[in-house]
């Protein structure tokens, strides 16, 4: 599920410099997880991250949903291979 953002304010409260920074966050946050997958892909190298933005969590191979301090939800793509 997708949602929207609405930033709003007067004339000159900086609107368009948010929307800029929020820009340049996400640029930032692909070429970061371009390095990732580049580091795993040919290095073999595994990173566990921990997030909230769903948008992020898709790029795991394994997803624990993790609530309470139980993990209450397990999916694997790609590459992920069940943990025994």
């Amino acid at each position: 599920s997708g949602s929207i953002e609405v930033i709003c304010g007067s004339m000159f409260s900086g609107k368009t410099e948010e929307l800029i920074r929020r820009l340049k966050r996400a640029q930032f946050a692909n070429q970061v997880i371009a390095i990732f997958k580049e580091l795993i892909e040919k290095e073999g190298i595994t990173f566990v991250m921990t997030t909230h933005d769903t948008k992020l969590m898709g790029y795991g191979d394994v997803v624990y949903e993790i609530q309470d301090g139980e993990i209450i939800n397990t999916e694997y793509h790609g590459k992920g291979e069940q943990l025994r």
